[in-house]
């Protein structure tokens, strides 16, 4: 995709990793109705139209980004050069499986990949509980370096929450990797910005 402002430039790449089980992998009775046949197909919320990440992905574009969304099981080194987000489901980490993903992930993750963990309205008590494991988690591999970083991993409960987070965040991922890795990214005109407390 090009830049509208710059034609021969490239816009920057945002990558939006989910963690979440399918349909398939799913607890029994864990809300199966939420999940698809991958984990991109996440829907958390009560009358959700789209994909969790879809919302993301949308909103990321507004920055002027060109997002892709993935699960973190097909995340390489080279996708962990870009900033981006995980949206974590804590029902991930309810099998073997995923909490050694989620292990591997947070041990890996730079400071312009920031965690959202993501609770739907009705969280049950062992939900809330895997969300604390998920929190403990992200902050003993030292994944959680920045405020903002912290938000995110202290969760969202409402796609209403999801919509006013997932911005702040994005900008943070932005500037983070702007900071720390580098001015290999092109940085989005700030006139197309949108506010903070948008959705």
């Amino acid at each position: 995709m090009k830049s509208e402002y710059l034609p021969n430039a490239r816009l920057a790449l945002f990558d939006i990793q989910v963690a979440a089980p399918t349909a398939r992998t799913v607890c029994a009775g864990d809300h199966g109705s939420d999940y698809g046949q991958t984990p991109t197909q996440w829907r958390p919320f009560p009358g959700q139209e789209l994909p969790l990440a879809e919302y993301a992905r949308q909103i990321a574009e507004r920055f002027d980004f060109e997002a892709q969304v993935r699960d973190v099981n097909t995340i390489s080194e080279t996708d962990k050069r870009r900033p981006g987000i995980v949206l974590i489901d804590p029902e991930f980490i309810a099998t073997a499986d995923g909490r050694a993903a989620l292990g591997d992930l947070a041990g890996n993750l730079p400071s312009w990949v920031l965690p959202l963990v993501v609770l739907d309205q009705s969280a049950s008590e062992r939900t809330r509980e895997l969300a604390a494991k998920v929190r403990e988690m992200l902050d003993l591999a030292g994944a959680l370096p920045t405020d903002s970083a912290h938000r995110g991993a202290r969760g969202i409960g409402s796609l209403d929450d999801f919509a006013a987070t997932v911005p702040r965040l994005v900008a943070e991922a932005e500037r983070q990797y702007l900071r720390n890795r580098g001015s290999g990214v092109l940085s989005p005109p700030s006139g197309r910005r949108p506010r903070a407390s948008g959705s």
